[in-house]
């Protein structure tokens, strides 16, 4: 990329439009930026950056500062840059976002920040964002990249040239976007303590399940576990301990479940015996029970067959029993007839009245319906003319609105009038005092002048010699020469006087002009003032009309109010109105349907009449044949009737089934007695008491190894849980630490942790291959400029590995045969350094790029520290730069330079009207 021409407007110190032509300086070789400080010469590498990616090279300091403080407010700010790339020309044209005046009418508006790019072809690229993305893809580079490869600054690289190992790690990362190697560095950082934590965990899980280890105390086994809880036994040993206790364990209880089954086997020979000797007592027992319901059931067998005999003669009523239920079955259909014309006669009589009572309330809507018609009639009268009521009160609103916003105009006008006044009063002291002044300062002029003029002889004859000619007379002989007083004024003197007096002039000329521009543009606008007063009858001066006119502004408000409210009212009217055209026509409609519902309803209540009495004289004819007075009382009569004959046929079912069921109880008995009895007969005598002590000792012992069991086996679950969980976080514990110790391994050797070693990390070691090619580039350059003294390396070993190294530099004094660090080079010669690592650093960025070739650099300050052979051989360097086709820019102010250097760019800063550049060949 080779810059073609640069124009800067309203940019930075440059205030008007400010061309710099390029090509002029050719395509090859240096040229040299020159001027005062703070006169706008690194600005020329700023607009070009600005053109190309839209940010300067200082990321603080925003686009939108960048308008020129110098500029006048109606020219315009951008940067307009023509180049070549890979030959073919570009132009891009930018702007920031500034404040500019309005085209019409008075105040600013916001010039948005817009940016243009013309391709070969001629076809635009418009949007800053698409600009800055196309501009990327033709350089090839981005703006960070550009700025290290075009721009060598000499303040920063010698921090760069000085900085720690930690300091230019963050430099680089910027430069070579190493930030990844930095981030896994710290995800190695974060699994390594992770895995430690996890193991860590583990560990305390070991720990937490051995003290719950339970223990047979004052063995020997409690003894080690103590030793295992205290950390002073391995976990596989105290595993293994674990496992003998639960083998143990094991064993008691199967010695325990042994005895168990012996004391069983002996209650069970115990409880059959006890058995037995139950079953002979239950015997005796039932036997005497037996013989005592034999003789009960016998009494109730001779009650039963009594009550049998009784139930047979009370059955013989039944059959006419039978007879009146069937006449009653015959005559129930009847009732339904009944019933089904009562419903009829209660639905007729009900819808009756439901119609009767239609018919009154319909009556009572009717008149409240005609009611409410004669009512919406009326108030519809009442509203007419409220749209012409509207109409009115809107055009005296209007109308007063207008002519307040007129008045307003006007008083604002007066306002600004005022204040613009006052201002040229204040201008025109200032201008007269400035006249005063300048009259004053002629007057002195013209004293001294006199005065100067009077002195010349004076002057002349101070420099007369005897033997040399008089520069007036010609004489080579001075008898009297005229003396000059004491009070003669020198020319020094008279010429500054001159130049006060025509600055002073000049200023009271200018407040003059303008004083006078002024003065007409308020009688113009005065005039106009008087004339729109006596247009709108304001009898007053422009002192007092704002005043006047605040009043009239008053009442103007409370007509407005008052028409307001006016329209308000008329409005609510008119809708009311609206309204009503709608109501009216369906309340007319309700009153006519209200009349046809009461006409509807009486002929329905005549034929409701005459049905009623049809079914009145139905239920009086089926009402004389019945004996009852309903079905209900009818089949009440029926179900008790059955009830009777069910009772009678039970009555006599139970009686003979009592006599069945003595007969069968007594046969049953009898059975028993018998069995009891051979029971009793062959029975085995046992001792009660005897048995009844070895079940309670037996019982006792049970008890005993039942607790000594329930004890073992609590301990034994407990304890065999407790082994599994060991062994599962021992297994786990195996993995993770495998773990822990690979992710330690690759976590110190990444982020340089390695004891006894130099502290470089991934990301520094990166970096140092990078270094390592600056640094042999940048000695090509030191070497020439140094007269084969100085080359620098980057240290080995570190002085502390205690802190990050792998970046540090030495430099090589061949002269001194001897290292020693870059610090304790002197100001000229560290800026050799820090130029020969700037333009190292420089090519790997552009090789790093994809061998980008931009074919113009730019190299700033840092000369004025160069003696004349360094700087001799610094420039020899930057002349190696500038061959082929690459143009070098050097930005200093330094006299020497100028004088070296044909070619420059010499910026010139006005205090008042900004700078401008201009190209010497």
């Amino acid at each position: 990329m080779r810059p073609v021409t640069l124009t800067m407007s309203a940019f930075g110190p440059y205030a008007g439009e400010t061309t710099i032509d390029f090509s002029k300086l050719g395509k090859s070789g240096i040229y040299l930026i020159t001027g005062d400080t703070g006169a706008g010469k690194t600005t020329i590498f700023d607009a070009i950056v600005y053109a190309l990616y839209g940010e300067t090279t200082d990321e603080a300091r925003e686009a939108k500062m960048l308008r020129s403080k110098y500029a006048d407010s109606h020219t315009d700010t951008f940067v307009k840059l023509t180049f070549e790339n890979n030959g073919k020309t570009y132009t891009v044209k930018r702007n920031p976002e500034y404040w500019r005046p309005k085209k019409r009418g008075n105040g600013k508006t916001k010039q948005t920040s817009d940016a243009e790019l013309i391709l070969p072809n001629g076809t635009p690229v418009t949007n800053t964002k698409e600009v800055t993305a196309k501009i990327t893809e033709i350089l090839g580079i981005d703006r960070e990249q550009f700025m290290r490869i075009a721009m060598i600054a000499q303040g920063d690289f010698r921090k760069l040239l000085l900085a720690s190992t930690e300091e230019r790690k963050g430099i680089f990362r910027q430069i070579f976007s190493t930030e990844n190697y930095e981030k896994l560095q710290k995800r190695l950082s974060e699994e390594f303590n992770a895995a430690k934590r996890e193991a860590d965990q583990v560990q305390n899980s070991i720990a937490q399940y051995i003290r719950e280890i339970i223990c047979i105390p004052e063995t020997e086994e409690e003894a080690l576990i103590q030793k295992a809880i205290v950390g002073a036994l391995s976990d596989a040993e105290t595993l293994l301990t674990l496992a003998h206790m639960n083998e143990g364990d094991e064993q008691t209880a199967a010695a325990l479940d042994d005895r168990m089954k012996q004391i069983d086997r002996q209650l069970e020979a115990i409880n059959k015996d006890l058995g037995k000797l139950k079953e002979y007592q239950k015997a005796q027992k039932e036997a005497k029970a037996v013989e005592k319901k034999l003789n009960a059931a016998a009494e109730k067998l001779t009650d039963a067959e009594a009550s049998l005999v009784k139930a047979q003669e009370a059955h013989k009523e039944a059959e006419a029993i039978t007879d009146a239920i069937g006449e009653i079955k015959a005559e129930l259909p009847r009732y339904d007839d009944h019933e089904a014309a009562k419903k009829d006669l209660a639905a007729s009589e009900k819808e009756l009245r439901a119609q009767q009572a239609t018919l009154q309330e319909a009556d009572k809507k009717q008149t409240a319906a005609e009611e409410t018609l004669g009512k919406l009639k009326a108030e519809r009268q009442s509203l007419d003319g409220s749209a012409e009521n509207k109409l009115k009160a809107e055009q005296k609103h209007d109308a007063a609105d207008k002519q307040k916003k007129q008045l307003s105009n006007i008083k604002k006008a007066v306002t600004q009038y005022t204040k613009q006044k006052a201002v040229f009063e204040e201008e025109e002291k200032t201008c007269e005092a400035a006249i005063t002044r300048a009259t004053h300062l002629q007057a002195s002029y013209n004293k001294l002048h006199d005065a100067f003029l009077r002195e010349q002889a004076g002057i002349l004859a101070e420099a007369l010699a005897d033997g040399q000619p008089c520069p007036v007379c010609g004489s080579i002989h001075h008898p009297s020469p005229a003396a000059k007083t004491a009070e003669a004024p020198t020319k020094e003197t008279l010429d500054a006087a001159k130049a006060a007096a025509e600055e002073a002039q000049k200023e009271a000329d200018a407040l003059s002009a303008a004083c006078a521009n002024k003065r007409g543009e308020l009688n113009g606008k005065k005039e106009a003032l008087t004339t729109q007063l006596s247009e709108n009858e304001i009898s007053a001066d422009i002192a007092g009309a704002a005043a006047v006119i605040q009043k009239k502004i008053t009442l103007l408000n409370a007509e407005i109010k008052e028409q307001k409210e006016r329209i308000k009212n008329e409005q609510a009217k008119l809708d009311r109105k609206n309204e009503l055209d709608k109501l009216i026509p369906e309340q007319e409609k309700a009153v006519a349907q209200w009349k046809e519902t009461i006409e509807n309803t009486n002929n329905v209540i005549a034929s409701l009449t005459a049905t009623k009495a049809a079914q009145e004289k139905r239920c009086a004819e089926l009402k004389e044949v019945l004996r009852y007075y309903s079905k209900t009382a009818a089949e009440k009569q029926l179900k008790a009737l059955e009830a009777k004959r069910h009772a009678l046929e039970a009555a006599l079912k139970l009686a003979q089934e009592k006599v069945n069921q003595q007969k069968e109880t007594i046969g049953h008995l009898n059975g028993q007695k018998e069995q009891l009895a051979a029971l009793l007969q062959n029975a085995e005598q046992l001792d009660g008491e005897a048995l009844q002590k070895q079940k309670e000792q037996s019982e006792a012992e049970k008890s005993t190894v039942n607790e000594q069991q329930k004890t073992l086996s609590d301990r034994l679950s407990s304890n065999r849980r407790t082994h599994g969980n060991i062994a599962a976080k021992i297994k786990e514990s195996e993995q993770l630490d495998h773990r822990y110790r690979l992710t330690q391994a690759l976590s110190e050797t990444a982020n340089g942790g390695i004891s006894g070693k130099e502290r470089i990390t991934l990301e520094a070691f990166i970096q140092m291959a990078y270094f390592d090619r600056i640094i042999a580039h940048a000695n090509t350059r030191l070497l020439e400029m140094s007269g084969s003294q100085y080359e620098m390396e980057r240290r080995k070993e570190s002085n502390n590995n205690q802190k990050q190294s792998g970046l540090d530099i030495d430099v090589i004094d061949h002269f001194a045969t001897g290292t020693r660090s870059v610090s304790t080079l002197s100001g000229g010669e560290s800026f050799k350094a820090s130029l020969s690592l700037a333009l190292g650093l420089s090519d790997v960025v552009q090789s790093e790029a994809g061998g980008v070739r931009l074919d113009t650099m730019f190299v700033d300050e840092g000369f004025g520290t160069l003696d004349d052979d360094s700087l001799k051989n610094a420039l020899k360097v930057l002349a190696a730069l500038g061959e082929g086709n690459r143009l070098v820019g050097i930005i200093s102010h330094v006299n020497e330079l100028k004088e070296k250097i044909d070619r420059q760019i010499v910026i010139k800063k006005d205090r008042d009207k900004g700078s401008k550049a201009e190209i010497i060949m």
